[in-house]
């Protein structure tokens, strides 16, 4: 049993041919809670802090930067354990095609990570985590082949830094940074089902770093 609080706040607006939303911000907190008197087989806490904003660049339409900064700290026992900051999980590409297609068990990821290391890279009770995108479109399509399930609706570019670490003491955490690039592509599948791929680079700039391509489906912060 796990005993839930939760709260958010968005103004962030998005049109009809935005890469993502392009103004406002918005800001969520939460706490979870475990003991054995609601039941729990464990006795702790973890809570959790993020907050984005949005800003729309003058110089060309749809250009943005979102920004992106969270935080979190737990104690006890806590299942699933503490949390972690990494990249991307690998998932083969033709299973993540296939299961998109079939619609089961796709793995959709969060758009917030420290990409240009692996997965869990780092683990602790407390985790800071920044990211930085310059997104922008590139095309619109809204095509597909025939009557094909399939349809490409547009594809973007985005430009990024990841700055994070996640630690068991603020004295010995060890911040990561990683740069890189990547194309949306914002597809529709089985006529009503909208997935974002991402193929991407990514570089990490600190130890443990990887020089790494990716193909996954995530949505954006």
């Amino acid at each position: 049993s796990i005993l839930r609080f939760s709260w958010g706040y968005s103004n962030a607006q998005r049109f009809l041919w935005s890469v993502s939303a392009e103004k406002g911000f918005s800001v969520s907190a939460g706490l979870d809670f475990t003991h054995p008197a609601i039941a729990s087989d464990y006795r702790g806490f973890r809570s959790r802090v993020d907050m984005t904003g949005y800003l729309r660049m003058p110089w060309l339409h749809h250009h943005v930067l979102a920004l992106h900064a969270g935080g979190g700290v737990s104690g006890g026992s806590f299942p699933g354990g503490p949390f972690y900051v990494g990249g991307f999980i690998d998932v083969a590409l033709l299973d993540q095609i296939r299961s998109a297609i079939q619609n089961s068990n796709f793995l959709i990821q969060g758009g917030v990570s420290l990409r240009g290391y692996p997965s869990a890279v780092q683990t602790g009770r407390y985790y800071a985590l920044m990211n930085a995108e310059y997104r922008f479109p590139i095309v619109n399509i809204d095509r597909g082949l025939s009557t094909l399930p399939i349809m490409l609706n547009r594809i973007s570019g985005n430009a990024f830094v990841d700055f994070g670490s996640a630690f068991d003491a603020p004295e010995t955490a060890k911040f990561k940074t990683g740069i890189g690039g990547e194309l949306w592509f914002d597809l529709t599948i089985g006529y009503f089902v909208s997935l974002a791929m991402r193929v991407g680079y990514a570089k990490g700039l600190a130890s443990e770093g990887l020089d790494k391509f990716y193909f996954v489906a995530s949505v954006p912060y």
